[in-house]
């Protein structure tokens, strides 16, 4: 009796211990914008080449064919893609584009980094000398040569590389630019030189001032944009829309990538170090290295942005709640499941099977579902280790790994109960059943982790996570019913009273079991052993093969129309409206909308739509308002803008 025991004792620490620890192991993970809040960021599309000067209403894009909207949504999902971001892209008219996102940790640097980069129309980069000394300015290397990308090499990208475990971006410049002599060299020796380190005297005093010289980046420079008017953001030349052309500044000594390993690829790449929160005064925060990834990411991503047909300008943000009930919640003094409808659901169709796995296999559902709990929790932490976003896509990976794991326990515990009915002992039924279950749990647990690994890699966003959720579990499940599975049976196998309680441990019939000493003959194949199943296959054959057709047909329409796993077409049928209002930003009347209230009282009212006013059609929870400032150059005005959103 004691091997039971072991056997129940083990299986209960191992629920026990997953039941304790599932919300805090759940805490850790990075949702996506299904259990968190995120943001829903807002574009604009405008006419080509006419924001330079501040966005006007005026170039907004009116055309009615949806060409613009098509082509940057298509676009901004891509690059999204390629951010490895779970978002949703909706097209509101011919002029809106709405991302609805969250990022990891519901990073702010993040979004703004999304804000720029989902914007931008790249192949325009152009680089010179950065220095507020107008007289140095003067002096420095042509930048004619550098503009619209004229320095880096055609056919190549800007990419990611670790220089002392710190990751920097680097881009290939072309052959007439490179080397000690090249035109790169000497805008670079011109930056160094004029670069001054303050100093001062012993009493503190500053007898030196500092300059600085930077290596500048601009996208689309125009001909009177200027970083020393930039920096001087109180001069007269400085205006907003010339500050947000200005993308990167680079310290001119390390602009030059150097490769240690080969010398003869010198002065052949532009190195930038990108700012961000892991790089202070010089030194490099390895704690932080997630925010340098994310900086070079950026960076790169920008220097490889395709060019739009179009202008899209970031117009406004607004916070966006989770649209699934979240699975934790904090308590008074701890962390407790979040009793909503997604958990109740989640618990009812884990208290049914269960009850199933009990009713057929008694004391075997221990282990059955202990293990499978077991492999969720561990790829649970494995997946928040990865900082992957967990959201609809994780937890039904999680459930199909959970099944899959269970499958190999049913197994194994199914051939232990045909082994008893086949006359052999329990001991021998184990050994039996665990070489005849080896080969269907590896085929099973290899299978789904191909199939997650496949998904993980082709298809991202949230079928992307439901593939890492499937063969993280997976994995966790094949070496648990590998070893553990294996300790489980032979505990209640070796245990010389498992033999006299069949029925009550693992539900066999002990009246159908033969007396090998008294030669007697399996007389019981199992409950569907005189079923007949060949009666009804025609029936059950033309259904198959009708869904097998509909599947075909669905999948292809869906592909050749919005795509294959393009949630996109979520918000096709709600019903957006946007509204800008503009106001000279030294006018009074911002001061008479200065909430959402007022907005609501003073300002709605006076729109109609469809007969009724905005105010009828809103509640002060159902709209979002925010604003921004849009400096027009030829007007020499900064406006407040107005931003309202609502969708249903």
């Amino acid at each position: 009796m004691r091997r039971t025991l072991a056997y129940l004792f083990l299986g209960a620490s191992l629920l026990l211990g997953v039941g304790a620890t599932i919300t805090s192991s759940l805490s850790k993970m990075d949702t996506d914008v299904s259990y968190g809040s995120g943001k829903d960021l807002y574009f604009r599309i405008s006419e080509k080449n006419s924001t330079y000067e501040g966005v006007h209403t005026q170039t907004y894009i009116t055309d009615d064919n949806y060409d613009a909207v098509n082509e940057v949504a298509k676009e901004i999902e891509d690059r999204l893609e390629f951010w490895d971001i779970n978002a949703t892209v909706a097209k509101e008219g011919y002029s809106t584009i709405k991302v609805s996102v969250r990022t990891q940790g519901s990073d702010e640097v993040e979004y703004s980094y999304l804000q720029t980069y989902l914007a931008y129309s790249g192949q325009h980069v152009t680089v010179e000398a950065g220095t507020t000394d107008e007289d140095a300015m003067s002096e420095a290397p042509n930048s004619i040569d550098f503009a619209d990308n004229g320095l880096f090499e055609e056919g190549t990208n800007a990419e990611i590389t670790y220089v002392n475990t710190v990751p920097v971006v680097t881009v290939p410049i072309k052959e007439t630019f490179q080397g000690e002599n090249g035109k790169l060299n000497e805008l670079i020796k011109f930056c160094t030189e004029h670069t001054v380190q303050e100093e001062k005297d012993d009493e503190g005093n500053v007898t030196t001032p500092g300059k600085s010289c930077l290596l500048v980046l601009w996208h689309h420079k125009q001909e009177a944009d200027s970083y020393a008017a930039v920096q001087n953001k109180g001069t007269e030349d400085f205006t907003p829309n010339m500050a947000n052309r200005l993308l990167f500044g680079e310290d001119a000594n390390n602009a030059w990538y150097v490769d240690q390993a080969d010398s003869d690829n010198n002065y052949k790449k532009l190195q930038l170090i990108p700012s961000s929160a892991a790089i202070k005064d010089g030194s490099y925060d390895p704690s932080k290295a997630n925010a340098a990834y994310k900086a070079a990411k950026f960076y790169r991503d920008i220097l490889n942005a395709k060019e739009y047909n179009y202008d899209v300008t970031f117009a406004y943000s607004s916070v966006v709640t989770a649209g699934v009930d979240p699975l934790t919640r904090a308590g008074d003094w701890h962390l407790a499941i979040n009793f909503g409808p997604s958990a109740i659901a989640s618990l009812v169709a884990l208290a049914i099977g269960i009850v199933i796995i009990a009713v057929f296999y008694r004391l075997g559902a221990i282990a059955i579902l202990g293990n499978a709990a077991v492999a969720v929790e561990g790829a649970i932490l494995l997946f928040a280790y990865f900082s992957a976003q967990f959201g609809i896509g994780a937890l039904a990976g999680f459930g199909l790994g959970a099944i899959v794991t269970a499958f190999g326990g049913i197994y194994y515990f199914h051939k232990v109960k045909q082994q008893l009915y086949e006359g052999r002992t329990l001991k021998k039924a184990h050994q039996e059943a665990s070489k005849k279950a080896l080969w269907p749990t590896l085929d099973i647990s290899i299978i789904s982790i191909a199939i997650g690994v496949c998904l993980y890699g082709f298809v991202h966003s949230t079928i992307g996570n439901l593939g890492l959720a499937l063969t993280l579990t997976s994995a966790f499940g094949l070496v648990l019913n590998l070893i553990m599975l294996r300790i489980e049976g032979w505990l209640l196998a070796n245990d010389p009273d498992s033999e006299k309680h069949l029925k009550g441990f693992l539900g066999v019939d002990p009246t159908k079991v033969p007396n090998a000493l008294k030669d007697e003959k399996q007389t019981y194949y199992g409950a569907f052993a005189n079923k007949d199943f060949e009666k009804p296959k025609r029936p059950f054959m033309i259904a198959a093969l009708a869904l097998l057709v509909a599947a075909i047909a669905g999948v292809s329409i869906m592909s050749a129309t919005v795509g294959a796993f393009n949630y996109s077409g979520a918000y096709d049928n709600t019903t957006s409206i946007n509204v800008e209002y503009w106001i000279n930003k030294e006018s009074y009347s911002t001061k008479k909308l200065a909430d959402k209230q007022q907005m609501m009282d003073d300002f709605l009212p006076l729109i109609q739509y469809n007969g009724k006013s905005l105010g009828e059609l809103t509640t002060e929870e159902s709209i979002t308002l925010e604003t921004r400032e849009v400096y027009l150059n030829e007007d020499e005005v900064t406006y407040t803008v107005y931003c309202l959103s609502r969708s249903r």
